[in-house]
């Protein structure tokens, strides 16, 4: 049902509808490694086994660490992808001042 209305309103072949396929498909596969995968494995005993001892210093250093390479991650992925996205098709416009009226002043109403 989720495909036909997909197609319905993006198409099959589609530049809107390969972003949208991507925009469902690199949450999901980050999800599948960081939280059912490699970090489940390993971060979530060690960090019990730290959590456990009397001085929890050693604890939240690993999670701090942990946070922030992910972190570090998910923002070097977010510039490679806005790096390399394509850019827009560009359009040429119509001019929407009107005779007689300075650019300054023809969108004076928009901040009313």
């Amino acid at each position: 049902m989720r495909e036909r209305v997909f197609a319905h309103y993006f198409g099959n072949d589609s530049i809107p509808a390969d972003a949208f396929r991507a925009a469902l498909r690199i949450p999901n596969t980050i999800r599948s490694l960081l939280g059912e995968g490699t970090l489940l494995g390993s971060f979530i005993p060690v960090y019990a086994a730290l959590n456990e001892r009397a001085n929890k210093g050693g604890a939240r250093a690993l999670a701090g660490a942990v946070l922030g390479l992910l972190l570090l991650g998910s923002g070097v992925l977010a510039l490679l992808g806005i790096a390399f996205a394509p850019s827009p098709p560009s359009s040429r416009r119509a001019s929407t001042s009107r005779a007689g009226s300075s650019p300054s002043t023809s969108c004076g109403s928009c901040f009313r």
